[in-house]
């Protein structure tokens, strides 16, 4: 019965984490990504979209200058991606977003906190098929 309780203190104690998307690609790549959402003033915002049912979930990036990037199709089963979506919802529709080096090797997946060259913190867009941005009601 004590141990419950304090570890339920212990719970409440630390701050909610964050879901994370990690963007891990080779070093000139990810300095030229840090560099365009540098320019661009800084990155707003993360969200997902299914273009149908048979394609995989595709990545928007949105940029403070009014610019999307897309990251693509994503080899994540689309599962995951909605309970990443839901964790994001629980966090108040706020998620991170790190841009990392070591796409290969060891590292690949899990980088060292040194490779971790760019960190936001960043709103979650919830997107239509078309990949345009759906008015958020709370």
């Amino acid at each position: 019965m004590r141990g419950s309780r304090r570890c339920r203190q212990q719970r409440d104690a630390f701050p909610l984490a964050l879901p994370l998307l990690l963007l891990q690609m080779p070093r000139e790549q990810a300095e030229a990504a840090i560099a365009e959402i540098e320019a661009a003033g800084g990155l707003l915002g993360i969200g997902f979209y299914q273009p149908s049912v048979t394609e995989p979930y595709t990545g928007v990036l949105a940029l403070a200058n009014g610019d999307r990037r897309d990251s693509g199709p994503l080899t994540q089963e689309p599962s995951q991606i909605l309970r990443w979506q839901r964790a994001a919802i629980r966090s108040g529709y706020t998620c991170a977003v790190a841009i990392a080096i070591g796409s290969r090797g060891k590292t690949r997946y899990s980088p060292e906190l040194r490779q971790i060259l760019s960190y936001y913190e960043v709103s979650l867009l919830l997107l239509e098929p078309s990949g345009f941005r759906v008015p958020i009601s709370l």
